[in-house]
C-alpha cells in the first residue's frame, strides 16, 4: 500500500516536469525572430569592434610598412573596418604635433581624433568607415602622413 502511495504522489511531479521541460525545449529548437535579431545585431557589433591598443597598433604598423613597401594607396570602394580604423590612428599619430608617443599621448591623439569613442571600444559601421576614409583621402598628402605616423610607432619604446 505504501508503495503505490509514492508512486501516485510521484505521477503529478513527473508529469509537471515532463510538461515544463518540453516547452522550455520548444523555446530553444525555435527562437523567435526578434532574439535573433539581438544576437545578429550583438554578433555584428562584437566582430567589429576595435580595440586600439599598443600591441595590435605595433603589429599593424609592422607588417604594413615593413622596409621598402609600397606607397599606401587607400582604395575608397574596399571594405576592411579593422584596416580603416588602424590606418587612421596612424594618420591621426603622423598629424600630431607629438615627437614621440607613449601611453598618455596615444589616448589624447585617439580621444582628440575619434570624439565619439566610447572608454572601452569602438563599433565601426559602414558609415564610420565611409568618413574615416574619406577624411584621409582629402588630405594629398595622406600617404607622407602615414609614413610619419608609421614611424613614430616603429620608434615607440614604452
Amino acid at each position: 500500500m505504501m508503495a503505490l502511495v509514492q508512486n501516485v504522489e510521484i505521477y503529478p511531479l513527473w508529469f509537471n516536469i515532463t510538461q515544463y521541460f518540453s516547452k522550455v525545449n520548444i523555446d530553444a529548437t525555435k527562437p523567435k525572430e526578434i532574439i535573433n535579431k539581438i544576437f545578429l545585431r550583438q554578433l555584428k557589433n562584437i566582430t567589429q569592434a576595435s580595440t586600439l591598443q599598443k600591441k595590435s597598433i605595433k603589429r599593424f604598423v609592422n607588417e604594413t610598412f615593413y622596409k621598402g613597401h609600397e606607397t599606401i594607396r587607400l582604395n575608397s570602394d574596399s571594405s576592411n573596418k579593422k584596416a580603416t580604423v588602424l590606418f587612421y590612428i596612424i594618420y591621426l599619430i603622423g598629424i600630431s604635433e607629438e615627437a614621440e608617443l607613449n601611453d598618455t599621448i596615444l589616448q589624447k591623439i585617439i580621444k582628440e581624433g575619434l570624439p565619439n569613442l566610447s572608454k572601452e571600444e569602438f563599433i565601426v559601421d559602414d558609415e564610420v568607415e565611409s568618413n574615416l576614409k574619406r577624411i584621409m583621402m582629402e588630405d594629398e598628402n595622406y600617404s607622407d602622413v602615414l609614413e610619419r605616423g608609421a614611424e613614430k610607432v616603429m620608434t615607440w619604446q614604452n
